[in-house]
């Protein structure tokens, strides 16, 4: 299991119970931005369908930062 910090928008933070930032397990090793935004939605249930849409796209107000300090 793997460690990844999130960092949650506040329009997202009623997802997170105010959390600005979370900490979400991950099987891989190396793993993708859906292994992160699977892991987000089973540790905050609701919160990946306000990040992607249907067709699974980031949504167009979604920023997403990888490998940075938050």
């Amino acid at each position: 299991m793997r460690s990844v910090s999130v960092a949650i928008g506040s329009v997202l933070r009623s997802y997170t119970g105010g959390a600005a930032k979370v900490e979400v397990a991950v099987p891989q090793k190396a793993p993708t931005l859906a292994d992160v935004l699977e892991a987000l939605e089973s540790a905050h249930p609701g919160i990946r369908f306000r990040m992607v849409d249907e067709a699974g796209r980031v949504r167009p107000h979604v920023q997403v930062f990888v490998g940075g300090a938050i």
